[in-house]
């Protein structure tokens, strides 16, 4: 007797009753577990894409105060710390199977704090500094906003 080497996947055998798939809108021709996966792979591909962006962004933050020659500490410490912040919580999105609204929502409030910092620690009159806190914050909040919403 010839055995395949091909082993049967338990998930995509398994299918709901007709009457359950046209009650949650799933044709005839998808099993459940094909949906589901394919919503994970949406969320998974937009939460990967704006983590793994943030990462970078996180880090360029840190070295920001030494290519755009910030003076004074408070405004290289505030950097730094949220540079680090923003690249741990984006690696933590990327480590996680599943969204998580708190890393979320503290990953908008650094983009935003990212923003303001340049008002709040006094380097406004540093242009350069400014456009790229004002650019680096954009992107963080729109990342951020754009990979935690609803998916169809």
């Amino acid at each position: 007797m010839r055995r395949s080497n091909r082993v049967a996947d338990p998930v995509k055998l398994y299918r709901l009753p007709v009457s359950a798939q046209a009650a949650i809108g799933i044709d005839e021709m998808s099993t459940f577990a094909d949906k589901c996966t394919m919503f994970a792979l949406t969320r998974n591909f937009k939460a990967r894409t704006a983590g793994g962006i943030n990462v970078l962004l996180g880090i360029w933050l840190i070295a920001s105060p030494w290519v755009f020659d910030y003076s004074g500490r408070s405004p290289v410490l505030n950097s730094v710390f949220v540079g680090a912040l923003i690249t741990t919580l984006a690696a933590i999105r990327l480590a996680l199977l599943h969204e998580s609204a708190a890393v979320n929502g503290v990953s908008l409030l650094l983009g935003f704090w990212t923003i303001v910092l340049p008002w709040a620690s006094g380097y406004v009159a540093n242009k350069a500094a400014l456009a790229n806190n004002l650019m680096v914050g954009v992107l963080v909040t729109a990342l951020t906003i754009w990979s935690a919403r609803d998916r169809d």
